[in-house]
């Protein structure tokens, strides 16, 4: 993952009213952990959101994010407020080149509000070129989301695709979903039967190489970033995980 940096897991990330609303600590050369509220213009002056990394030892972070958020009026209530996540980016790696792409997240949410709504996801970006390290500036090719839940009713863009299911090893399956963010094509899995993978391990290299190909996947698009965190929609909860990411 890249070497250790000096000041890797030692920065407490804080946002609410006055304060900019994206911030960083930088764990590794890939690997760094987000405070990213890029929905603040439809939150309240009292939503706050805090990121804190734990630990970080031999590819394995401990982090933690805790959020409490209120929509301006009950019409922003379906719109994702922030993604507290831990992203790897850097020079982009060709789906069909993978040599290994697998994760191990465990997680657990506490102290949930009642109205609380939110995913607990992967989010990754491609692009058909190789140079392409961001998730804007027209070069992403399509963003994939990879719910391990659905709280309080939360839904991805798009709609779901009928009668349609994707594996990720034998423990873990999802409904397809197909939307339109940004002018960038989402392809979206959420656990089937509203069921949530606390403890979720799995290789992506058989999802991307092959079982999204039927939705518009190519394997010859690049991996452009890679993070794991948090969609909150409304409400207040406290998000505490372990992670690694093998990546190359």
């Amino acid at each position: 993952m890249g070497k250790m940096t000096p000041t890797g897991c030692s920065k407490a990330m804080e946002w609410h009213a006055g304060r900019p609303s994206f911030d960083k600590d930088q764990l590794t050369e890939r690997l760094t952990l987000y405070n990213n509220v890029w929905g603040e213009r439809s939150t309240t002056a009292d939503s706050k959101q805090s990121v804190k990394c734990i630990k970080y030892n031999q590819g394995t972070a401990l982090w933690t994010t805790s959020f409490s958020f209120k929509s301006k009026n009950p019409s922003l209530d379906n719109q994702v407020k922030s993604y507290s996540n831990i992203g790897w980016s850097g020079k982009p790696i060709q789906i069909s080149g993978l040599k290994k792409f697998s994760s191990i997240w465990n997680w657990k949410l506490t102290d949930q509000s009642r109205d609380f709504v939110a995913d607990v996801s992967y989010d990754i970006f491609t692009s058909q070129s190789p140079t392409c390290t961001g998730q804007g500036g027209g070069c992403a090719s399509h963003e994939i989301m990879i719910w391990l839940v659905s709280k309080g009713g939360a839904a991805p863009a798009g709609a779901k695709v009928p009668g349609k299911t994707v594996k990720i090893g034998n423990n873990y399956e999802f409904d397809v979903w197909k939307g339109v963010v940004g002018g960038i094509p989402v392809i979206s899995l959420v656990p089937i039967s509203g069921k949530a993978y606390q403890r979720f391990g799995g290789n992506f290299i058989p999802l991307l190489q092959k079982q999204l190909t039927q939705f518009g996947l190519s394997p010859s698009e690049y991996i452009s970033t890679v993070g794991a965190g948090t969609e909150p929609f409304k409400g207040s909860a406290t998000l505490e995980s372990e992670y690694t990411l093998q990546l190359m």
